[in-house]
């Protein structure tokens, strides 16, 4: 049998009713996601061509169907997903529904490009002889394609399937341990041209199982590979609703198919192995479909995709320890080191200014060196339960946060310690040396295996891999607390190499600062909020590291997801979780149109406008609201390809940048007490006044800029009076008072005099009523 009589022709044979009501839904779906008609003609009718399992017809299906908005409402725009576009059209026939599952499985390779091109591959493969070919659409055209699809299809299931098949493969019992150590980092997907003949060969052996009832133990599928094990192991779950039989190249059984459908994976351990898909008869010759050189494969492209938490932290913490086979011997150690790293980290992080650091000149917070002001910091993470929960989310297990005694390092936890000894047994670096003299070394047997494995990794020490990989994975747990949105977020998979240069800035810095053990076990550490949201929007492959270093993000949008500060949507200041994230699935839409991304203009310190300021009360003697005229205002405009906000109040123009309330917020003190909130003072205070702005910021731009300038600027402002800006009760002044991104102090459910004492403890120089 010849290889081109294995893939089935797909055909555009359709009844003239039948053709104007596809040709009307087709329209409606290319232009509402601009994708060429041809292209969405053309793959719906290949899709009906392929095999796709039942399980993954309903998975694909729930997720075009996707629909609904929601109203933001400081953008005066909607979030979410409108019917007839084209997944949700695609889903109304069984060839769209699987083509979108054959497309789900493409998008998780390195690119949209490369999803283009392997199913232009395959159409062309299999278009019947008649078909014209200025019909057929282009590889860009396809591309586009996937565009649309790409925001429904990441929910759709095959990037946490890949995952778990890496978590299983990496972790078989008395496997070869070259092989479940390279399963563990086998983040390639296969060729172009070895889909093509992945997706004929299981086509054709699903149509044989369809059409000729128990005949399909006929023939087998054979598929010869040296990586991608995963990956086509979920394909071919995905495709066949069954899971292929494993064995290495020289027998070795490692996981058995249960069902009739017959797909045997043999993996080769060499890279001097061929590849090859093909198909084997029970009278006929073999078919071979595809054959290439695993170690000239041009295409050695990590797969990237969407997942739950859940996936995404199982395939991190199996990929831990390389000499390893099996993972749950780092899991306990593990697991005791997060859960103490992630409450002594959230107490110890400390918000840093806007601006860059200075050399040899330590940040400044204003309740750094007061015990007693320490309890009215801001918490920029949410607390305890919502920690435990993304803990139990991201590691699989329900455990309760740990607090160290004063003192007490992390790596000093028993189980801990006895995991690191381990590690240093098998290290020969001076430090490990030294920490395991005395005791028995163990040692690799294999050296193949040992130069294999650190090929794959650095060759650094493995305890500090070890530390360093602990700190990593608490900032990834406390950056995905932050997101409190309508719908768990999924977590952004971008391939190995690309995952290890994750944005991070200080944020990791900091929290190695606090978890390493140093001299000071009671070390603190120092980040800005940039740096915080950075990491959080790259692991859900949001790009928008630049807008969140210029100061001026305020919404982002990608892969389904819309994202922005929860405190702009709530508008009311809150001490814990200040750098919440809220959102939810689908896309941005303004006045019909869509739009990647919102962005602010940077603007002046806080200046509430004098016309509607009542200047008749001079004295402080009680906390008044005296700008009773004023309205806070949020003014979108359109830009090329983005939305811009600014705010500001009704009679002042709108020149102001929300994005600085929440730097400001995170420096700021909060201040409670037991007293009535408008209670007034015994007599008037004489060291402060009401201000309708903040006079000591005037014209000077650097005195929110830089950790030198904001220590100088308070210290200038010591014999200065309290400026108390009087928005006393209204929420919408009082958020945009904190724009000035200098920390002051705001009142929290506190009485007046108390925020007087606070403010002059703190040496701050304003009060937010």
């Amino acid at each position: 049998m010849s290889s081109s009589s294995i893939s089935p022709q797909w055909e555009l044979n359709r009844t003239a009713e039948d053709f104007q009501t596809l040709v009307k839904g087709f329209i409606i779906a290319s232009t509402t996601d601009d994708v060429p008609f041809n292209a969405l003609y053309v793959a719906e009718a290949f899709g009906a061509t392929v095999a796709v399992s039942d399980d993954t017809k309903i998975n694909v299906e729930r997720a075009a169907k996707l629909s609904g908005t929601a109203v933001v409402r400081f953008l005066k725009a909607t979030i979410g997903y409108s019917k007839g576009d084209a997944p949700d059209f695609l889903s109304r026939s069984d060839g769209g529904v699987r083509l979108l599952g054959i497309a789900s499985a493409l998008l998780c390779t390195s690119s949209r490009l490369f999803a283009a091109r392997a199913l232009s591959l395959m159409i062309q493969a299999s278009a019947p002889p008649s078909v014209d070919h200025r019909i057929l659409p282009t590889i860009l055209q396809l591309e586009s394609m996937f565009t649309a699809l790409d925001s429904k299809l990441s929910r759709s299931g095959f990037a946490e399937l890949v995952s778990r098949w890496q978590v299983v493969l990496g972790n078989l019992p008395n496997a070869n341990r070259l092989f479940t150590n390279r399963s563990k980092f086998d983040d390639i997907h296969p060729s172009a041209e070895m889909l093509k003949a992945l997706v004929a060969a299981f086509s054709h052996i699903k149509r044989i199982g369809e059409t000729e009832e128990g005949n399909n133990a006929e023939c087998s599928i054979e598929i010869w590979a040296h990586q991608s094990i995963p990956w086509i192991t979920a394909f071919t779950e995905w495709s066949l609703g069954s899971i292929p039989t494993i064995r290495l190249e020289d027998g070795t059984l490692l996981v058995e198919q249960p069902d009739a459908v017959k797909v045997c994976l043999w993996v080769g351990l060499t890279a001097a192995n061929a590849e090859e898909v093909k198909i084997v008869h029970q009278i006929e010759e073999p078919t071979l479909l595809w054959r290439g050189s695993a170690g000239n494969r041009l295409e050695n492209h990590s797969w990237s995709g969407m997942m739950p938490v859940r996936d995404y932290g199982r395939k991190q913490i199996s990929s831990i320890d390389p000499f390893d086979s099996q993972s749950s011997s780092i899991e306990i150690p593990l697991q005791q080191a997060l859960s103490a790293s992630l409450p002594k980290v959230v107490s110890r992080l400390w918000p840093t200014g806007v601006g860059p650091l200075v050399d040899g000149d330590p940040p400044y917070h204003p309740a750094l060196s007061n015990s007693h002001l320490s309890q009215c910091r801001t918490q920029m993470f949410p607390d305890n339960n919502q920690l435990q929960e993304t803990f139990y989310q991201y590691t699989g297990v329900r455990t309760s946060l740990i607090t160290l005694e004063e003192g007490n390092c992390i790596f000093g936890l028993l189980k801990v310690v006895g995991y690191e000894d381990s590690l240093a047994r098998g290290c020969a670096c001076a430090e490990c040396l030294e920490r395991t003299r005395g005791t028995a070394r163990v040692t690799i047997r294999d050296e193949k295996e040992k130069a294999d494995v650190f090929a794959l990794l650095s060759s650094q020490c493995p305890v500090k891999d070890f530390r360093h990989k602990v700190a990593m994975i608490t900032a990834e747990i406390l950056a995905i607390s932050l997101f409190d949105c309508t719908e768990p977020v999924r977590v952004f998979w971008p391939g190995r190499a690309a995952a290890k240069k994750r944005v991070c800035g200080g944020f990791l810095a900091a929290i190695e600062s606090i978890i390493l053990p140093r001299n000071d076990d009671n070390a603190i550490g120092f980040c800005r909020a940039h740096d915080i949201f950075s990491l959080a929007l790259s692991l859900i492959g949001h790009n928008a590291s630049a807008d969140i270093e210029a100061g001026t993000w305020i919404a982002s949008v990608g892969r389904g997801q819309v994202i922005y500060p929860r405190i702009f949507d709530v508008g009311v200041l809150d001490k814990s979780g200040v750098l919440s994230l809220g959102g939810g699935l689908g896309r941005l839409t303004f006045q019909n149109d869509e739009y990647g991304k919102v962005v602010s203009e940077k603007g002046p310190p806080t200046l509430l406008p004098s016309r509607n300021y009542d200047r008749d009360i001079q004295e402080v003697s009680q906390p008044l609201h005296l700008f009773q005229g004023e309205k806070l205002e949020w003014q979108v405009t359109r830009s090329e390809g983005h939305l811009t906000l600014v705010f500001g109040p009704t009679s002042y123009p709108k020149i102001y940048n929300p994005f600085d309330i929440l730097t400001t917020i995170a420096r700021s003190i909060f201040v409670t007490c037991d007293h009535p909130t408008s209670s007034s003072l015994d007599r008037p205070d004489r060291s402060s006044i009401f201000a309708s702005h903040l006079t000591f910021l005037d014209n000077d731009t650097e005195a929110y800029t830089t950790v030198a300038a904001t220590r100088r600027k308070i210290l200038e402002h010591v014999n200065d009076k309290i400026e108390i800006i009087p928005v006393f009760g209204d929420e919408p002044l009082r958020l945009f008072a904190m724009t000035s991104s200098f920390p002051g102090v705001v009142r929290y459910g506190a009485c007046l005099k108390c925020c007087l004492q606070v403010c002059s403890a703190a040496s701050l120089p304003y009060i937010v009523l």
